[in-house]
């Protein structure tokens, strides 16, 4: 048996509607719909009918707001057999919630109920982001026990056009993203994120939708910080910076509650490091001419460079002149000199070497080596100003 959810109180016995065929919806609908939702609660609950009942009010009063919250939340709450079952049903619960905000103009409306024990209860939608999320986590969790996904969190057909775009496709897929985060990868939470920001497409320039970009980023760097190994990394990080990069060109900047320029950083550096491992690092003949001049992971390229030669070369120490290092600070400045503005290499070629002394760019196990002589990369700076002779 999968756990009830805590979506509401435990409850008594209460009164259950039982007409298959009514036309028109009545007006003690909510009511109905409140005392079927209870009913679950009895010892003795007949699922399956009780759903039955929340199927046929569903159907005669489409467009009742509060009725479809409580439908909503006695799909998910209900007993089931098997996590295929509750697949099903919290998928119907999702449902019925989307179809709640098709029909929901005024929020603030509160009507009263009552429970099985005559006590007044208020149906309102102040704890709709909860309970959402909370269904949104359950099904997540029955989709991974199951093996079975919802329909909504199977891959988009190809050719197939988006849907309308929601304003609850952001709660979606931060939590989604949540899921990633904190339980690990879901091809489900996956596809539901690519979906939802697939159907908002043409509203992304509008502020409330681009934070799906930030969100999805972050959830790609995630996985890779969760395994760093996994074949997917490379591709994971580079869409990672595809999303960073549109979200940062349409947000007019960075945002520190969704994606900060550290977000980037940190991103460009895993990108850096996967790149690497993976053997794909551009040469260093590509690094100072566009596009990959002007590219922010390029400090990271270089940067890692750096740290294989300085690692090879404290295996030897100050005997071995730095040959390792020092070569690849030569060459790159020959190629830079080859540049008809040789400045922005420069200053691309002194922020890696910057970069990699601080600390900010290390490889794993590289992290204790000291730094290399400031001597050895300063005179790279454009605007560097060589000492005066002594007198």
């Amino acid at each position: 048996m999968m756990k009830r959810t805590g979506l509401a109180a435990v409850a008594m016995a209460a009164g259950v509607w039982c007409s298959a065929a009514n036309a028109q919806c009545p007006d003690d609908g909510l009511q109905i719909a409140v005392n079927n939702y209870y009913a679950l609660a009895k010892p003795d609950a007949d699922v399956p009918a009780i759903l039955g009942n929340i199927d046929n009010l569903v159907a005669a009063c489409p467009a009742d707001p509060h009725l479809l919250k409580i439908a909503a939340t006695t799909y998910a709450t209900g007993k089931v057999t098997d996590a295929k079952e509750s697949v099903a049903r919290l998928a119907h619960a999702r449902q019925l919630f989307e179809q709640m905000w098709d029909n929901l103009n005024n929020s603030s409306v509160v009507r009263p109920v009552m429970t099985p024990d005559g006590a007044t209860m208020y149906v309102d939608f102040n704890n709709l982001h909860d309970l959402e999320g909370q269904v949104r986590n359950l099904l997540f969790q029955a989709e991974q026990v199951s093996g079975v996904l919802a329909a909504e969190d199977m891959p988009a057909k190809k050719g197939a056009p988006p849907r309308a775009c929601r304003s609850s496709n952001t709660s979606n897929v931060q939590w989604a993203y949540f899921w990633i985060k904190d339980k690990g990868d879901h091809p489900g939470a996956w596809n539901l994120m690519d979906r939802l920001i697939g159907d908002c497409e043409a509203e992304l320039a509008k502020g409330r939708y681009i934070n799906m970009l930030a969100q999805r980023a972050s959830a790609f760097v995630a996985s890779v910080k969760r395994t760093p190994a996994q074949p997917d990394a490379l591709k994971k990080l580079l869409q990672a910076k595809a999303d960073s990069e549109r979200y940062v060109a349409l947000n007019g900047g960075y945002y520190i509650v969704y994606w900060s320029e550290s977000d980037e950083a940190e991103l460009l550096s895993m990108l850096a490091t996967a790149q690497s491992n993976a053997n794909a690092i551009p040469p260093k003949e590509k690094w100072f001419v566009e596009p990959l001049l002007s590219d922010p992971v390029t400090v990271n390229y270089i940067a890692m460079a750096l740290d294989q030669a300085w690692a090879k070369d404290m295996e030897v120490g100050v005997s071995g002149g730095y040959k390792n290092y020092v070569g690849i600070i030569s060459s790159s400045y020959a190629t830079i000199k080859a540049q008809p503005d040789p400045m922005p290499g420069r200053a691309l070629l002194f922020k890696a070497a910057k970069a990699h002394a601080s600390g900010a760019v290390r490889a794993k196990g590289n992290e204790g080596l000291k730094e290399p002589p400031v001597f050895l990369y300063n005179w790279i700076d454009p605007n560097y100003v060589p000492p005066k002779p002594k007198q």
